[in-house]
């Protein structure tokens, strides 16, 4: 990813004065919710041009991914995140290995549903095993869009952008201009 300004950062890497709580996404309207099973960041674009980016900051030999989704994702788009929480389990010796595991639930919730997305950090007990995030400025060009909806970002991949945000943001000038 590109360097974008952060905004907020439960890390500390190079966030001097901004918020480290989670709480500085309420309100916000996600339009893309874009990670799976298995993947190590998880991305979350908003309707203001940020993105909430989780992701773990490698040291050495640990390994963090996201274990499991429960809920629909779609439930979170376009309508404002009322709450979002974070919650973490860590397990020494949890399979007789001598491992460590810490567990992290995200917890989303909108008016039309919720969603947890699970996280699994392992090591061997030296490294860390937390979930980083970061709030960045906005979001990577593949995803930019004018004040009417219509695709800008220049990717070269050949694709046309979401349909689905390009709409939402139609439709949010329409009703803020009447």
């Amino acid at each position: 990813m590109a360097n974008k300004k952060i905004l907020a950062s439960n890390n500390g890497y190079g966030t001097e004065g901004v918020s480290s709580s989670l709480n500085c996404v309420v309100g916000k309207t996600i339009v893309k919710f874009v990670g799976s099973k298995g993947d190590t960041e998880l991305f979350l674009h908003f309707s203001d041009n940020t993105v909430l980016r989780f992701y773990h900051e490698r040291d050495c030999c640990e390994h963090v991914s996201i274990e499991e989704i429960v809920g629909d994702v779609n439930d979170l788009l376009y309508a404002p995140l009322l709450s979002m929480s974070e919650d973490s389990n860590r397990d020494h010796d949890r399979r007789d290995s001598g491992d460590s595991y810490t567990w992290t639930f995200y917890r989303m919730h909108t008016a039309a549903g919720h969603v947890t997305v699970r996280w699994l950090g392992e090591s061997n007990g030296d490294y860390s095993e937390s979930v980083d995030w970061q709030l960045l400025d906005e979001t990577p060009e593949k995803y930019d869009y004018d004040d009417n909806g219509n695709y800008i970002g220049d990717d070269d991949d050949g694709d046309d952008g979401d349909p689905d945000y390009a709409e939402f943001l139609r439709s949010r000038k329409t009703t803020t201009s009447n």
